[in-house]
């Protein structure tokens, strides 16, 4: 196989990991989990067993059949560290914060019908006025109302005028 074949990851990412610093921190969780069960199988039963996190316990159950033994969490592992590099990543840009309802929508819509291991990035930039940019590695769409009302400047009061809320370009 040569170095630049595209790995395709079977893990699903759930709604409450959507950067790579979940990603990163789902990575420590999972290791923590794994020296658990290395220190358990050594000493027996007088190490407690680790009480996963909430993010650790919706990973596991949103990848049903992962082995929770010590070669199974190395391959899942190996899979979340190359999802930190290789995931797509989605860059929107917003004119006010978003609500956590609609990102969660947008988590799910992103997730079921582009690429289940998509990350999702925002940021808020007032001056777009409203509509939304989006960024990906390889393009940018501006919907935003700066640049619809910026290539044509009357739509707006046409459409007011005309009694319609929808502004288009």
């Amino acid at each position: 196989m040569s170095q630049n074949t595209k790995q395709k990851t079977l893990l699903k990412l759930p709604k409450r990991i959507v950067t790579r610093r979940d990603i990163i921190e789902t990575i420590r969780e999972v290791e923590a989990l794994r020296e658990n069960i290395i220190a358990r199988s050594i000493e027996g039963s007088t190490v407690a067993a680790l009480k996963p996190t909430e993010r650790l316990r919706v990973f596991v159950e949103e990848n049903e059949g992962l082995e929770l033994n010590e070669s199974g969490i190395d391959a899942i592992i190996s899979e979340l560290r190359y999802l930190v590099d290789h995931a797509p990543v989605l860059r929107f840009v917003f004119a006010g914060e978003p609500e956590s309802d609609f990102m969660q929508e947008l988590i799910e819509w992103v997730r079921g019908k582009l690429d289940q291991s998509a990350i999702i990035l925002y940021s808020v930039q007032p001056q777009i006025a409203g509509g939304f940019l989006l960024t990906t590695d390889r393009q940018r769409y501006d919907h935003s109302w700066r640049t619809i009302l910026h290539n044509s400047p009357l739509a707006l009061g046409e459409k007011l005028r005309a009694g319609s809320t929808k502004v288009t370009a």
